[in-house]
Formats: structure tokens, sequence, C-alpha cells
């Protein structure tokens, strides 16, 4: 009986423990993430409300930098511009103004905080892991001798160089000590003479565990006479436009094939300046001549059924009367200044010798008897009235 109960309660509870699996659903199954997967998300989120607080500030400090006094500058969001606070590893909160200069920071890791409130008044803090790396080391020019590349510079004191020296058959690497001053050099031997080829170099430095940015490329050349540049008297420096032919021309244009670029462009540009300036002084004129009509609309007492041709052939109209007026004007001007000629008949001629030769109105000759007796002769010397 026992046996029976326990075979039917297997055989009752399997079908369940079956359907209670087949029931889960997607959503609980993604819910139970591994804890990797969750940690990313909230580290995604930090992210996100960092760079929201961030563009509070209006600057984002990147993750590091090899300036010690690195300067930012920034923005107080606060409506009362209360000011913005920074903690550096743990010290006391200070208030600080924009920009601001970090205070010489040494090589590593540091916890950077600003407090600062937003334009709600509410109290924000923005946290940074801020890194202070070396410096790179600066690369004088290699002395070079027959068996021996000398390579010296300075650098982060009491730090390590690590430089890297590659030629075609080369490549060698060393790590040099600097001093307290800031000092390196280095030798690098080769057994069989430096062979003349042309070496690159550099470096980087190391300091504390930091590692600098790698310095620039110092190229040279072991051979001494091509380290120097020789000017080949050969070719020629100058040149004047009177001594241009066809063939220089076209074999300037040959070697130059940019310079025939730059004319292209030159000339395009050219041909736009010169229509925009042709458009705008159009439209200038075209702006005037439609003003001068206006005014004329304006100033002119026309009915509303007169056309604007009308218009101006009143205007042409009045402007010849003028000159007609102006004409005549002028014509009688010159009539006022001609001179009639003087007509001088016998009377006029003969009036002022009548007292030498007088004669009657006929004509005839008077007597000296007549003459005498009109002559009075008088013994004062009043003239008789």
């Amino acid at each position: 009986m026992k046996k029976f109960l326990i075979i039917f309660t297997i055989l009752f509870l399997f079908p369940l423990n079956v359907f209670s699996q087949e029931e889960i659903t997607v959503e609980e199954l993604v819910q139970e993430q591994p804890a990797s997967s969750r940690i990313e998300e909230l580290d995604k989120k930090e992210e996100e409300r960092s760079q929201q607080k961030a563009n509070m500030l209006g600057f984002v400090l990147p993750e590091y930098s090899d300036n010690p006094s690195y300067l930012i500058v920034f923005q107080d969001p606060s409506s009362d511009q209360k000011g913005v606070e920074i903690e550096i590893d743990e010290k006391p909160f200070e208030k600080i103004s924009s920009p601001y200069s970090f205070p010489a920071l040494n090589i590593g890791m540091h916890n950077i905080r600003f407090r600062f409130e937003d334009e709600n008044g509410y109290v924000q803090l923005l946290e940074y892991e801020f890194l202070i790396i070396p410096r790179p080391p600066i690369i004088n020019t290699p002395e070079i001798t027959d068996t021996t590349i000398t390579v010296g510079g300075t650098s982060l004191p009491n730090s390590e160089v690590h430089f890297i020296l590659t030629s075609t058959t080369t490549n060698k690497k060393d790590i040099v000590k600097v001093d307290a001053n800031g000092n390196w050099i280095a030798s690098i031997e080769f057994e069989g003479g430096v062979p003349k080829e042309i070496f690159a170099i550099s470096a980087y430095s190391r300091k504390y565990g930091y590692s600098s940015n790698l310095s620039d490329f110092v190229i040279f050349a072991s051979n001494k006479e091509s380290n120097n540049l020789k000017e080949d008297d050969n070719v020629q420096t100058s040149f004047s436009f009177k001594d241009l032919t066809k063939g220089t021309l076209k074999e300037i244009l040959h070697r130059n094939k940019d310079l025939i670029l730059l004319l292209c462009i030159t000339i395009v540009i050219t041909a736009i300046s010169t229509l925009s300036i042709k458009g705008a002084f159009n439209s200038i004129k075209q702006k005037k001549s439609e003003k001068e009509t206006e005014d004329i609309i304006k100033k002119s007492s026309i009915s509303e059924e007169k056309t604007l041709r009308e218009v101006f052939e009143e205007k042409e109209d009045k402007k010849t009367v003028k000159k007609e007026k102006i004409e005549k004007e002028k014509g009688k001007e010159k009539k006022k200044d001609v001179k009639k000629p003087k007509i001088v008949n016998r009377d006029m001629f003969l009036k002022d010798y009548k007292h030498v030769d007088p004669d009657t109105d006929s004509g005839k000759e008077i007597d000296d008897k007549d003459i005498k007796e009109n002559i009075k002769i008088s013994l004062t010397s009043k003239k008789e009235e």
C-alpha cells in the first residue's frame, strides 16, 4: 500500500514540475542577469548623470594630462552665482573662480570633486579621477662617430627614459636614468662601425610606474655629408616675366600642376566676384529708378484714370515747354544786343552847318542884308532875353 502511494505521488507531481518549468517567461529569464551586466548598466547610468553635471559647469576634465597645472574654464550654473568649490585628494573644499589652474599636481592618480548648485538651487557633486603622467623627453641632436652614436636630452628629474633607435638594419632599445637636473645621455656602439643609413630615434619617460606619451621622432643620417644641405649651383632660384616663353611656361605648368589648379580657382573666384559686384550695382540702380518712379507718382496730382505712360508723357511735355521758354529768352537777349544802323539824310547832315552857311527852309541862300538886319548889338554883358 505504501509503495502504491509513493508511486502515485511521484506520477502526480512529475507533470506539475514539467508544467511549472514550461511557464517560465522570457522576462523572468532577463531579470536573472549576471552581476557583471548589472554593474555595466549602473556604470552607464552614472556616466550619463556625470555628463549632465559636467554640461552644467561647461567643461569635461580629461582622464589624464602631462600638465600638472592643468587649466580649466567653467561656468557657475546657480541662479544666485554662489560659486563653485573644489576638493583635491580629500582636502577641504575651497572656492575657485574661472579660469582655474591646478596647484602643480604630482605624478599619479588624483581624486577631484566639484561642488556647486544647479539653477534650481540643489547641491550637485561632480567627481573625477585625474591622472598626471610625465611629459615626453626632449631629444637633442645626436653626435656620430665612426663606431658610436651618442644621444642625449632632458626629461623629468630622477625618472627613466626608454629610447628606441631604428634604421634599415638596426633596432636597438635601452633605458637611461635621468639625473637630478633632468639631463640624460646614452651611447650606442656598433662593432662593425656605424652604418651609413638614415636613423630614427624616439623615447618616452617613466616615473612611479606611469609612462609619458611618445616623443617626436628625430631623424638623422650617419653620413656627415648628408646632414649638410648643399646648394646646387645649377638650380635656378629666380626668374623674371620678360624671360618667360611658351616653352618655359609649358615646362613650369607641367612641373607644377598645383599652379594650374591655383590659376583655375583664381579665375573662378574673379568671375564670381565680378558677377556679384555687377549684380549689386544693377540692384542698386533698379532700386533707385523704382524710388524715382514712386516719388513721381506721389508728387504728381494724377487722377486714378491716368496711366503711368501718360504721366511720363506729361513730364516730357513740361520739359519741352521749358526748353522752348529758355530758347525764346535767349533769342530776346540776342535781339537787344543787335544795334540798328543810323540813317542820316540831307537835313540832318546840314543842320550842324547852318551857322556857317545859313539857308532857308526851301534851300535858298539868305542875303547878307537880311542877315545884318537880324544882328542885334548890346553894350551890356547881360544877354537879352
